[in-house]
């Protein structure tokens, strides 16, 4: 489960999701509680981090594939 969120209420929400995302606007403790924190206060910057994610994952997967069976 991923969670946007930027307030202390939804510091504990953010801490147990799987993957925690706040803007640089949130409290401190919110920022604390996740994983990415985006440096803007534009929300369409979440799905590119989603992507930029996605296309890190692959690329590590590919690596480890050439990596093993080379």
């Amino acid at each position: 489960m991923a969670m946007v969120g930027d307030s202390i209420n939804d510091a504990t929400v953010l801490a147990v999701a799987d993957i925690g995302i706040t803007l640089n606007t949130g409290t401190e403790t919110a920022i604390e509680a996740v994983e990415a924190t985006i440096l803007d206060s534009d929300l369409l910057l979440i799905s590119k981090a989603i992507r930029l994610s996605d296309s890190t994952v692959r690329n590590s997967r590919q690596n480890l594939f050439r990596g093993f069976c080379l």
